[in-house]
């Protein structure tokens, strides 16, 4: 197995994709960890109504990061249901705030060579690809059969918006990738990255935001799926 070292420790990183600094009232610029510490407990652009299935009586109003309760936040839903797109958007860059926050320094890397482009759905694990049904979902997990974006959805086009940004179209929808940020999130010292998928159907009124961590064990391994 090929290794790639690198002798000097790779600090956590964020580019473009990490979209909070826009999200909030008042932006804040992030240059530094000091920066993004303080989006944690700044107000957002706006606040939201939200409630947990597990306790639907209980509705609580949240905005800032903070305030968002405990939990699994992708069970979380706003009142009104129209509004739940935009806290998708927020809460997915609140997860990746608390993760680049909590990420070490990585002294590996075997994902320098991942490029947003045409061959990279045959390269992301089919966790990422845009599966609207629950049943379609559980069927696709479960079949072992499929590993990749790929063999779960046909891409009939792609936008290249820049480095680590790209937004591919399939049969009846599309899907925006854009890279948030790099560093070790899981304490294996082997670098992560976090990137989003802004998913959307044509003539349709769904809509999605999802983080997703990914890494690579060596150069030749497949791409793997982590949260």
């Amino acid at each position: 197995m090929s290794c790639s070292v690198d002798k000097t420790e790779i600090p956590a990183t964020w580019y473009s994709g990490y979209k909070m600094p826009q999200l909030l009232e008042k932006n804040i610029e992030a240059k530094s960890i000091d920066d993004i510490k303080l989006l944690v407990n700044s107000k957002w652009y706006t606040e939201f109504t939200i409630v947990n299935p597990a306790a639907p009586d209980t509705k609580y109003t949240v905005n800032t990061c903070s305030s968002i309760p405990d939990g699994n936040i992708q069970k979380l839903y706003t009142i009104p249901e129209r509004s739940n797109s935009a806290f998708m958007d927020i809460t997915a860059m609140c997860q990746a705030t608390s993760y680049i926050l909590k990420g070490k320094a990585s002294t590996q890397t075997f994902l320098n060579n991942l490029v947003f482009d045409k061959s990279l759905p045959d390269k992301l694990p089919k966790r990422i690809a845009m599966v609207t049904s629950v049943t379609e979902y559980r069927k696709l997990f479960n079949d072992k059969n499929i590993k990749y974006w790929s063999q779960v959805l046909e891409i009939t086009g792609i936008d290249i918006n820049g480095a680590g940004h790209a937004t591919y179209q399939t049969n009846g929808g599309a899907q925006e990738l854009e890279l948030v940020a790099k560093g070790d999130f899981n304490g294996d010292k082997i670098e992560d990255i976090l990137l989003t998928s802004r998913d959307s159907v044509e003539d349709g009124s769904y809509s999605a935001t999802r983080l997703f961590m990914f890494t690579k064990l060596s150069n030749d391994g497949d791409i793997i799926f982590l949260q």
